[in-house]
């Protein structure tokens, strides 16, 4: 199936996975053209209560359900953690990409023989374009005016204008089997710029052991065979179409402490103090997180840049396009 040949898949796709999968009904966003990856009706295991939590655990994660304003297009996606729990795992994520570059901790490693991966997992992974048997890839070039929201990031917070980068190379890659999709993201050759619609762990079906590779990396590896050694110039990493409850429940809290509405874009810099733990819990977020270990993982590509910002667009933002958008800023 082609990716972007239909216009209803590549808006689920921004839609699913850790940004999301729409349980309600609203009114569609306009179609563009990255509306084309194909269906997918449901994410086993979402939203599923369990016998195995007490009663109390599941009456508090309906409270926290229950309690996320909408900030995005649809109903959301998934149960919220405590807001701790997300400012404990951001800071352990950045203290952990910290660590890696101040102690000039080696690169991860790419191999394309099983015969090559180091006997630590997490310092090698297998190259997903030479594992024809559980990945399967298709690109189309996608222009950036298909997305308007992008044009409300401004170069003075971002360090790159959108404006200036005319196209970028959409990739989605699935099970070669059942055609599921696993990863779904467009990346600027030149490296500037990697837009993130959607991650499914669970169709990740490469066995645990040497060949095996996390959603993280495999993100990395199609933006890195995308722009060769020009990854270098990343500066941002856009968060498409987040329909995560999480997030959602991590930026109304940031949010109404700062005494900011909904419809007001925000910069959330790295900071001290109480600024520094609300801009750890984006970094905990699961849109987030995973992108910020696959940095750890390749800091030295990217020229260990500061983690220096999250830029934040709610629905309600004039411009928006009806959907939350948010940016990782590298510096």
């Amino acid at each position: 199936m082609k990716l972007l040949s239909s216009q209803n898949a590549w808006t689920l796709a921004a839609i699913l996975g850790l940004q999301g999968l729409c349980n309600g009904n609203p009114a569609a966003p306009q179609p563009n053209s990255l509306d084309s990856l194909a269906r997918r009706v449901e994410v086993p295991g979402l939203n599923t209560p369990s016998d195995e939590f007490p009663a109390s655990r599941r009456e508090s994660r309906a409270r926290r359900e229950k309690d996320v304003p909408q900030l995005g297009w649809g109903s959301g996606v998934g149960t919220p953690l405590p807001i701790a729990t997300y400012e404990k795992k951001g800071a352990e994520r950045l203290e952990a990409y910290n660590a890696a570059r101040i102690h000039k901790t080696p690169d991860t490693t790419i191999f394309d023989d099983e015969s090559d991966a180091s006997k630590d997992e997490h310092k090698s992974f297998f190259n997903i374009y030479e594992n024809e048997d559980y990945f399967k890839f298709h690109t189309e070039t996608v222009p950036t005016k298909s997305y308007p929201e992008l044009q409300l990031f401004k170069s003075d917070d971002t360090g790159v204008d959108v404006g200036d980068i005319k196209e970028l190379e959409g990739i989605e890659i699935t099970d070669p089997d059942v055609g599921l999709e696993i990863n779904v993201g467009a990346y600027d050759k030149e490296g500037r710029i990697m837009m993130a619609f959607s991650a499914f762990k669970e169709n990740n079906a490469t066995p645990r052991g040497p060949t095996y590779v996390p959603n993280n990396e495999i993100g990395w590896q199609a933006f890195a065979h995308t722009a060769g050694d020009k990854v270098e110039n990343l500066k941002v990493i856009f968060l498409m179409n987040i329909m995560n409850k999480g997030f959602w429940s991590i930026a109304a809290k940031n949010y109404n402490e700062i005494g900011k509405n909904y419809d007001e874009m925000v910069v959330w810099d790295a900071g001290h103090g109480e600024a520094l733990k609300r801009f750890q819990r984006f970094l905990g977020s699961d849109n987030i997180n995973g992108k910020l270990l696959a940095l750890t993982n390749h800091h030295n590509a990217i020229k260990n840049k500061d983690i220096a910002k999250v830029i934040t667009i709610p629905k309600d933002v004039h411009g928006s396009n009806g959907k939350f958008t948010a940016a990782l800023v590298l510096k």
